[in-house]
């Protein structure tokens, strides 16, 4: 079982690896750790206040950029342990967008908000969701090893964790 450190590590040191695998616990581990941090900050900004909070604000808005790729690539690994093509998530970030493009036209077209028109791409980042929730497929699928399957192989590198295959850079 991944420990919330180790998902945090290793989301630092896979920092753009877009291939292979990850558990259920490793991406939710991360995520958790995204969120508590950055309600942290936000937190911190609220109570400090003036000029401080203003740069703990700067400080948050540099926090999210720095773990975006991260974070995007963990979502990728997460998916591919599922059998799904990280570029799902693309589907999702692109109909974000084209809800409220859909939405503004039907309201100008109509002169009232079809609400099915917007719902139905407002509804992707849940799907998405259910997605990275689920359990990932057993045994080695086409973007790699199970990563929860134990080996009577040695470890690679054995000052690294299991889940670490690559040669490090």
């Amino acid at each position: 079982m991944t420990t919330p450190i180790a998902a945090v590590k290793a989301g630092f040191r896979q920092y753009a690896r877009f291939s292979g695998r990850a558990t259920r616990a490793e991406f939710w581990w991360w995520a958790l750790f995204i969120a508590v941090v950055q309600i942290a900050l936000v937190i911190i900004a609220i109570i400090i206040g003036g000029d401080v909070g203003i740069g703990l604000g700067a400080l948050f808005i540099l926090f999210g950029l720095a773990t975006l790729l991260p974070t995007l690539a963990a979502i990728s690994r997460r998916l591919h342990d599922t059998g799904m093509s990280g570029s799902f998530q693309l589907a999702v970030y692109a109909t974000l967008p084209l809800a409220g493009l859909i939405g503004g036209v039907v309201y100008l077209v109509f002169d009232r908000i079809l609400y099915w028109a917007v719902a139905a791409p407002l509804c992707m980042p849940f799907v998405l969701i259910i997605f990275l929730a689920q359990r990932g497929e057993r045994g080695a699928n086409i973007y790699g090893p199970d990563p929860r399957a134990v080996s009577d192989e040695p470890a690679a590198y054995p000052d690294q964790n299991d889940w670490y295959t690559e040669t490090p850079r």
